[in-house]
């Protein structure tokens, strides 16, 4: 298999059950050869970003929040963005206020949630990971005002619902509004704009780089993998991923508590195996 570049999910896929990378997913990752890109492709902000990565600096490029952003690691510089504007998101922050939800506002590389939200993460669908989350997010009293004083582009919005008819109403308004809507966990909606997402993310970068499409792989788990998985001509569904990516996925490696991202880069970039179904 001819691959130059592999762009790689982290939750669910790169990061095991504890949110971290493990010794022998690094090693694997540093092996990879240097005419092969290996790409972050997350739904987390710059700020999110896993403490293991600063031991596999062969990964050059990050694309955030879905494809908000795209990021040169090594020289910070911000290759490409795609964000809400202010009056885009001050409008959708008021119509998420009719709700009983967790909003987390992602910007300016942090996140910030309202203080009664950063004390209740377990009752909106924190209760695995609520010191990753009280570490990651800022409290910030009335945000809406905060975010409208300070007139700045959103990234991306990550709802999370204690009911589950308030959070199918918000995803069709926010599909009615033009907005893209994405989920990566069982409860939660993710919404950008329009013009981002993972899939014209990965794209722009590859055109940076002078990657053509037929030379790109993609690991995922979740629906926010969907669009990269469109792109990719390699795409890889993790074994835990969900049913949706394994149907559209060319291979399905092992699940992300058993390295699964190590074992599809050992058997199809460094060892090089064909797999008949990756040949179109």
């Amino acid at each position: 298999m001819d691959i130059r570049l592999i762009a790689i999910d982290l939750d669910g896929t790169l990061l095991n059950s504890e949110l971290q990378i493990t010794h022998h997913t690094i090693d694997v990752l540093n092996r990879v050869p240097s005419n092969v890109e290996v790409v972050i492709c997350t739904g987390r902000t710059i700020a999110e970003l896993p403490e293991e990565l600063q031991y596999i600096p062969n990964i050059r490029y990050i694309i955030t929040s879905n494809g908000a952003a795209v990021w040169n690691r090594q020289t910070k510089e911000k290759l490409s963005e795609c964000a809400l504007t202010s009056t885009e998101a001050i409008t959708l922050m008021k119509g998420f206020q009719q709700f009983d939800v967790r909003m987390e506002v992602f910007m300016l590389g942090g996140i910030l949630v309202e203080p009664y939200y950063y004390e209740h993460f377990e009752a909106y669908g924190g209760s695995q990971h609520t010191d990753f989350l009280k570490k990651t997010r800022t409290p910030k009293e009335n945000v809406v005002q905060y975010v409208e004083e300070l007139c700045e582009p959103v990234e991306k919005f990550n709802l999370f619902f204690k009911h589950e008819h308030e959070r199918y109403t918000a995803i069709q308004q926010c599909i009615e509004a033009g907005y893209q809507v994405t989920t990566s966990f069982a409860h939660n909606v993710e919404v950008n704009a329009i013009c981002a997402s993972k899939g014209r993310a990965l794209q722009t970068l590859a055109e940076i780089l002078g990657i053509h499409q037929q030379y790109i792989a993609a690991i995922g788990d979740q629906i926010n993998d969907l669009s990269m998985f469109d792109y990719a001509n390699y795409p890889i569904a993790m074994g835990n991923a969900v049913d949706e990516v394994k149907r559209v996925a060319v291979v399905e490696t092992l699940t992300n508590i058993e390295d699964g991202v190590a074992a599809a880069i050992e058997k199809y970039i460094i060892k090089g195996e064909k797999n008949e179904r990756l040949f179109f």
